[in-house]
């Protein structure tokens, strides 16, 4: 089993505004106007899965970078695609990432995770292709990831149109992690002596969730 991140830092970039509206305090870039903002497929430019919007800035110079974590299960390949904002000083869940409200999971586009063969992401059975996340965090329970079709999407407002085209939903219960993560990311750690199934790992502030991806069936 393999793992691995990396920082995506192809020349595709996006025209920023920095906005202070809650929805976006995480320190990411945001959008002015969906409808005047020209988008590429990062998957057909640069046969790499992770999309982004396209302007004149490059995603690795953005506040928060857009990031990859690539695993491999069973019968495939998966690859999820995350903006990774940071601390920077602020308390995290409950203030800049409210509780019992969407979260898109990291900033700028919605966070995604493409899958090369069927596979169960959180007991969510999905085939092969690209699929969005989101969730909503709980300040004493557990939280609830919803699993959606619509892939490429800046990650911002998860309103009912996009709730619309959710095609699963899982919880999972945060734990406190082992030392303070100061920019978030999402890690893969394989099953002890066991080749075909893992748990997917978002570690940010002093908090984890893991949620388990398996081959299909």
């Amino acid at each position: 089993m393999k793992k691995f991140t990396r920082i995506w830092i192809a020349a595709l970039a996006i025209p920023f505004a920095f906005a202070c509206a809650g929805a976006n305090e995480e320190g990411e870039e945001m959008a002015t106007d969906d409808n005047q903002i020209p988008m590429v497929d990062a998957m057909e430019a640069m046969d790499l899965p992770c999309w982004v919007n396209a302007g004149d800035t490059d995603p690795a110079d953005r506040p928060s970078p857009l990031h990859e974590t690539v695993f491999e299960f069973d019968g495939g390949t998966g690859t999820i695609c995350y903006g990774a904002p940071s601390k920077r000083d602020r308390v995290v869940f409950g203030e800049l990432v409210p509780f019992g409200e969407p979260w898109r999971l990291g900033a700028n586009e919605a966070t995604a995770i493409h899958l090369t063969g069927p596979a169960s992401v959180g007991g969510v059975a999905l085939e092969a292709g690209s699929y969005s996340m989101y969730v909503v965090p709980s300040m004493d329970g557990e939280w609830v990831f919803h699993v959606n079709s619509m892939a490429e999407r800046w990650g911002v407002p998860i309103n009912e149109e996009v709730a619309a085209s959710n095609i699963g939903s899982f919880a999972a219960a945060p734990e406190a992690s082992d030392e303070m993560v100061e920019t978030m990311t999402f890690t893969f750690e394989p099953w002890e002596n066991e080749r075909a199934m893992g748990n997917l790992v978002m570690s940010w502030e002093n908090t984890r969730v893991k949620f388990h991806v398996h081959p299909a069936g």
